[in-house]
């Protein structure tokens, strides 16, 4: 789930114990969310077109990504149409915050996001913190997280070891993910790959028994 603190984008992983948690009132907000995410990618996509002459076929995209398009995808189609540029000059440069071509998605306040999912019964976790820039994680983490995504593809060893040691004081359990979507940057520093991170055995069981709890 997308969210806004302080200006600052931060995504929260929502694991549910049973699908039938999820009711009818989440699931058409989650619907809605989509669809939105469907309309700002095809503006994105038209924006692209306008401001810097690259043209791409939407209905492709769309196809491609099973209906649910992020910039992702696009920053992939992109490459795909035969354009030359690497996949970091792509988001920085088109499809970035600070690009014309850019169309920002819905955003929920943290607070609101951690409190949906739970009132479902999900369990919460910060995801990814090392791509939290603006923000000290510390602060976010006095906030009524369950969890934090320590391992990640983009972290390098002392970050990971740096966001256990938050976990531990601040009394929270560990994640791991990867990130992946789908595809590879293979033009990119961090590849992403399935299987590329993982947890510790006894970060599973921990992880698995505090979701039986929620």
């Amino acid at each position: 789930m997308s969210t806004l603190y302080y200006k600052e984008n931060i995504h929260i992983l929502g694991y549910f114990n049973d699908i039938t948690q999820i009711d009818c009132k989440l699931k058409d907000y989650l619907k809605d969310m989509n669809e939105y995410r469907t309309y700002r990618g095809k503006k994105i996509v038209e924006n692209l077109n306008k401001f810097f002459n690259i043209k791409l076929n939407y209905e492709k995209i769309l196809d491609d990504a099973e209906g649910i398009i992020a910039r992702p995808h696009i920053a992939k189609a992109i490459i795909a149409a035969g354009y030359n540029y690497k996949w970091d000059y792509i988001f920085k440069n088109f499809i970035g915050e600070n690009s014309p071509a850019y169309v920002p998605n819905k955003k929920l306040s943290t607070e609101e996001g951690i409190k949906i999912l739970k009132d479902h019964n999900a369990l919460v976790v910060l995801a990814h913190p090392i791509l939290i820039k603006n923000i000290d994680v510390a602060e976010l983490l006095n906030m009524p997280f369950d969890g934090i995504e320590a391992i990640y593809s983009m972290n390098e060893p002392s970050d990971t070891k740096n966001f256990k040691a938050l976990a531990k004081k601040y009394n929270k359990i560990i994640t791991a993910g990867s990130d992946f979507h789908g595809m590879t940057k293979d033009d990119s520093k961090h590849a992403l790959k399935i299987g590329q991170v993982f947890l510790e055995e006894e970060d599973i069981k921990i992880f698995l028994e505090k979701l039986k709890e929620v």
